[in-house]
């Protein structure tokens, strides 16, 4: 009898539990005389060497010993396996769909896959009215939610001493935030998806064009290595920083010029509000909020529903 070691005896007592998968039939459990009646099929196993697997398989968690005396599987799952099991599944169905057809307005930010290209003509607007529906009701999930955040800290705030005046101005500016954001997901999005059109019409220009797009001025670049304050280099570099932001956000630069008095004051007064925030908070509520108001903004920005 050739020798098992016990990796193998471990892997073999895993798939006996697969052994009929193909006919549908993947039983919760197994006995022990079922799971050597399996191996023996495809290879001699003395009963000890598959009593030592099966041993080793629940010191590990990989197998569970039932009341009736049966062995069933037990696989713990991380939430990374499970977060990459939902991609692939979510990409499939939009692979699969996008080969049928679909209906969309990328402006807008919405698509539907599956639907094939001979669908009635008034399927369209009907579509684009439910997907409009959902994104409004997603987007007041959002803004309720990051105003419960806000009234909840300022609350907490407030009994260290934060003044009614100051919470007012602080709500402001967050929700300020929050606007900004929402303003920016759709149109951003839009023009990276446009990246991938250029890259197949002229392959390697989208690193050189990202590289002139985001490479901040000299400098720019400077006061960042120094941690100068975004705020007061802002107010310091004016000659650099407003065509920056116009090639970054797509802006013409006169209007960004025109603004610009007011975008660095109310940079500054932000940057006041959220130290004067942070010193009416305990150090635990502080890091809570940060955690909280930062996944809401990011869930504004990057949100991506795939429903079937």
């Amino acid at each position: 009898m050739a020798k098992w070691s016990m990796p193998d005896v471990e892997n073999a007592i895993k798939a006996a539990f697969f052994s009929k998968a193909a006919e549908g039939v993947v039983p919760d459990s197994l006995r022990f005389t079922e799971l050597r009646t399996v191996i023996r099929e495809s290879r001699p196993i003395s009963d000890r060497t598959l009593s030592k697997g099966v041993k080793r398989l629940l010191q590990q968690d990989a197998l569970r010993k039932r009341p009736d005396g049966s062995y069933e599987r037990f696989v713990k799952i991380e939430r990374k396996d499970r977060m990459e099991v939902i991609v692939a599944s979510d990409k499939l169905s939009v692979d699969a769909g996008g080969s049928v057809g679909l209906v969309g307005e990328q402006a807008e930010g919405w698509t539907f896959y599956g639907v094939p290209l001979g669908k009635p003509r008034q399927l369209r607007p009907r579509l684009r009215r439910a997907a409009m529906r959902f994104q409004h009701e997603v987007d007041a999930i959002l803004r309720d939610e990051s105003r419960h955040v806000i009234v909840q800290t300022l609350a907490k705030a407030r009994e260290r001493g934060l003044s009614s005046a100051e919470g007012k101005d602080i709500k402001r500016i967050l929700m300020g935030i929050f606007d900004f954001w929402e303003s920016l997901r759709v149109e951003h999005l839009d023009s990276f998806a446009w990246v991938f059109i250029m890259e197949k019409i002229a392959p390697g220009a989208f690193p050189q064009v990202l590289e002139k797009l985001l490479r901040p001025p000299l400098g720019v670049v400077v006061d960042i290595k120094a941690d100068v304050p975004i705020y007061e280099s802002m107010a310091k570099r004016p000659k650099e920083w407003i065509p920056y932001l116009a090639r970054l956000f797509g802006e013409d630069e006169q209007t960004i010029k025109a603004q610009w008095p007011a975008l660095t004051t109310e940079a500054a007064a932000g940057v006041k509000a959220f130290e004067n925030l942070r010193g009416h908070l305990a150090s635990r509520d502080w890091t809570v909020f940060n955690k909280h108001w930062s996944s809401i903004v990011a869930a504004r920005y990057w949100l991506c529903a795939v429903v079937r």
